[in-house]
């Protein structure tokens, strides 16, 4: 905001909440989305009750951002009781360094790593909201990661997820975001610099 003040152009930034918002504990719309997707995906391909669940996102360099997914994956857990057995939250990539462990268990490690997710039908629960390089059906990092773990397992059975844009709900709460923002005071302009 700041580089594009300076640019003078005139813009009425707002900024509206997450799309899991910590501010609305109760809102688990994004978890029920993933639930539905899940469900869908359990129902469509015909796997057997209750599930292996590993709800995989980016990875961050952020402690609240990671805590989102924790929150997903205690939400989806709660909501796909007893469909699952066990939901396990994991990150697709991290950075390097003991200060951003709380990314572990990585996707590649999980898958593999051991009982439950070294064999059988695992559904992969995609917190990403759009494709790219990272959520791209074929040839993404995910997909990749998910070829690799089945190559290196041979009884293990991926399914994986549409992306969260997908889901109606998901779609309401980003309107929902929106309008917040729309109806929010417009950001203050950035301190000058010394």
């Amino acid at each position: 905001m700041e580089a594009l003040r300076a640019a003078r152009l005139e813009l009425d930034i707002r900024v509206g909440p997450c799309l899991v918002d910590a501010q609305q504990p109760d809102d688990d719309r994004v978890a029920r989305a993933l639930a539905s997707h899940v469900l869908a995906v359990s129902s469509s391909r015909k796997l057997q009750h209750p599930l292996k669940v590993a709800l995989v996102d980016h990875g961050t360099p952020s402690v609240l951002v990671n805590a989102v997914r924790a929150r997903l994956a205690s939400e989806l857990e709660l909501l796909l009781a007893p469909q699952a057995a066990v939901v396990a939250a994991c990150s697709m990539e991290r950075r390097e360094g003991a200060a951003y462990d709380f990314n572990e268990p990585l996707l590649e490690r999980l898958l593999g790593g051991g009982p439950p997710f070294d064999e059988g039908d695992v559904v992969v629960a995609m917190a990403f909201l759009l494709p790219g390089r990272h959520a791209a059906a074929e040839g993404g990092d995910v997909a990749n990661i998910l070829h690799a773990a089945e190559a290196t397992c041979p009884g293990l059975r991926t399914h994986v997820t549409p992306l969260l844009a997908s889901h109606p709900l998901v779609l309401e709460v980003l309107r929902d975001r929106a309008l917040a923002a729309a109806s929010a005071v417009e950001a203050p302009p950035a301190a000058a610099a010394p």
